[in-house]
């Protein structure tokens, strides 16, 4: 039996990556600290003190709380991104982002409002 160190509770391993690749259809809530990937349809919640990469394919319908986020995709719903969020050119965002530093490249649709904070979001700023 491995035995795990209190301090390492919640500290990303290659094993906790979350991969929803495309051409694949999900439903469902995705909470994890590892990182996660989504290139296919996803349709449900995603909480990960990790990274989140949503692929040029995807689309997200749903609430998305991360650490970092970088988005080539469609993603319908609320972001709540902890630290950075980078928005590419094949972007399209319909819904709110809350964050505190924005990366929007030329050609990133987003039809919602962008909320910046100060400092480290606190977990009501999703609500």
């Amino acid at each position: 039996m491995l035995s795990m160190k209190k301090d390492d509770q919640h500290q990303p391993t290659a094993q906790q990556f979350t991969t929803i690749g495309e051409g694949t259809k999900f439903v469902g809530d995705i909470t994890t600290d590892g990182d996660v990937s989504i290139n296919g349809e996803f349709k449900g919640n995603i909480s990960t003190t990790g990274a989140l990469t949503v692929g040029k394919m995807a689309n997200i319908q749903g609430k998305v709380q991360a650490l970092a986020a970088k988005c080539a995709g469609k993603v319908v719903g609320t972001l709540t991104i902890e630290h950075r969020l980078e928005l590419l050119h094949t972007a399209l965002i319909e819904g709110d982002i809350i964050t505190t530093l924005i990366k929007v490249e030329e050609g990133a649709l987003v039809n919602g409002k962008i909320v910046m904070k100060q400092g480290k979001l606190s977990s009501t700023a999703a609500e």
